[in-house]
């Protein structure tokens, strides 16, 4: 499955339909190296309709100034089956009841050890 990021899958298994109204938070609705994903939060919520930037909110004391020094890898084509694996198990837990998702956790961890 193409495009198989957290958001995409979290958007895809755990966002209800059929809510009037509905309010989103999110530091990151535009989701770099992932346009499934944008796409999906902001067709599910709609618009942008206020941003607090970083630099506002240093500016305004809100955070501190810190360096950011991201490191990227690549993923064996392994490794991105298995990270796809493991999200989508993680989505269907979070689209869960709390009985089920304490029964799904119970059953994965049997399974992995």
């Amino acid at each position: 499955m193409e495009g198989c990021t957290p958001a995409t899958l979290i958007t895809r298994y755990a966002l209800p339909d059929g809510i009037a109204m509905r309010l989103g938070l999110s530091a990151t609705p535009e989701r770099h190296f992932d346009p499934v994903g944008t796409a999906s939060v902001l067709e599910y919520f709609g618009s942008i309709v206020f941003q607090y930037s970083l630099a506002q909110a240093i500016a305004d004391g809100r955070l501190c100034r810190y360096r950011y020094h991201p490191v990227l890898v690549e993923l064996t084509d392994e490794e991105v089956d298995e990270y796809k694996r493991i999200m989508i198990a993680f989505t269907r837990i979070l689209s869960l009841s709390t009985t089920a998702v304490v029964a799904s956790l119970r059953c994965a961890l049997a399974q992995e050890f």
